[in-house]
């Protein structure tokens, strides 16, 4: 009987693929070839970090109508993410007052307010789950810092989403080695920054319009 090599069929059936985000960000994985989904772990590429170390059970491929991979997109899927979390919070409060009303047997209810600050009872229930809901409602809405997006990973400069000049001035007059940047290294960054900030949003659109396109075809062919 022929010897079958089944890791190089299954490496014949897979191929790296770099996949954007709903926010532009760029992730790498091994994907399918036949239905592109993930099959590796997915991992942040283009010298980016992730301050939130999404687990990759969050990162899903978004779909088209007939259930089939959208080709180079990938998704962080908050709404599983804050499920889980909000269940996990719940369970966190339940032991807090559990511990409170042990730990403390004559309170006011402003007292029973803070215990979930209280060092005390915070060492009895186990730290809080992180991140918190706040914190993902946050990165959801599109908080650059949280979604790694501040810091550009080539200059090491702060983008300047909404801010202004003077503000951009003085986030970025040092290096990342506190070396002080002359004035027209600073004003350098600025255009670079602002005509990346306006490529984003250029790009944004036309994937918006592609994507469209891909699902119009797809309604053609059913």
């Amino acid at each position: 009987m022929p010897f079958f090599n089944y890791t190089a069929d299954q490496m014949n059936q897979r191929r790296y693929a770099r996949l954007q985000d709903q926010f532009g960000r760029w992730w790498g994985a091994q994907i399918e070839k036949s239905t592109g989904d993930p099959c590796s772990e997915v991992s942040p590429v283009g010298g980016w970090n992730d301050p939130l170390n999404t687990p990759n059970i969050y990162l899903r491929p978004p779909k088209h109508d007939d259930g089939t991979s959208i080709s180079g997109r990938i998704e962080v899927d908050f709404d599983r993410w804050m499920d889980s979390i909000r269940g996990s919070e719940d369970d966190w409060n339940q032991s807090i007052q559990v511990a409170g009303k042990e730990t403390y047997k004559i309170t006011t209810v402003e007292e029973r307010r803070l215990w979930a600050e209280d060092p005390v009872l915070k060492a009895i229930a186990g730290p809080r789950p992180l991140p918190t809901l706040e914190t993902l409602t946050q990165a959801k809405n599109g908080d650059r810092g949280l979604l790694g997006m501040r810091i550009d990973p080539e200059t090491k400069s702060v983008i300047p989403a909404d801010m202004t000049y003077k503000e951009f001035m003085v986030e970025n007059r040092r290096d990342e080695f506190g070396k002080t940047r002359t004035m027209v290294e600073i004003g350098n960054l600025w255009e670079r920054q602002k005509r990346l900030l306006a490529e984003d949003e250029i790009g944004d659109e036309v994937t918006e319009e592609v994507t469209e396109t891909e699902e119009a075809k797809v309604g053609a062919s059913d």
